[in-house]
């Protein structure tokens, strides 16, 4: 990409404007997209120290087990999330994904 090319894009990106022929999503978009990563964090931490205590309390589960178990769902998760997204942004290559076509 050529200097002048990425102080276009970058003109284009933070000027508030939606280009969907260039896929340009602009700042706003990009901010309120990121934001909801802050809420998505809090909520499992939230609901992470919930399940940790309901495990401990009323489970009987060791504390030490307990957060390896709400653990593994971040590691299942970190290889999971990456594998449904590489199928779902090529379904289209699919035979199912030909017969119902792009949405």
């Amino acid at each position: 990409m050529v200097d002048n090319e990425k102080i276009n894009f970058f003109r284009e990106f933070f000027s508030f404007k939606t280009n969907k022929a260039e896929g340009v999503i602009g700042f706003h978009r990009a901010l309120g997209i990121g934001s909801w990563d802050i809420f998505n964090g809090g909520t499992g931490g939230l609901i992470g120290s919930w399940l940790l205590y309901f495990m401990t309390s009323f489970g009987g589960v060791n504390p030490g087990l307990a957060a390896l178990l709400i653990s593994a769902r971040l590691v299942i998760d970190m290889f999971w999330a990456p594998a449904v997204a590489v199928i779902s942004d090529n379904f289209y290559h699919f035979a199912l994904g030909r017969k119902y076509g792009r949405m």
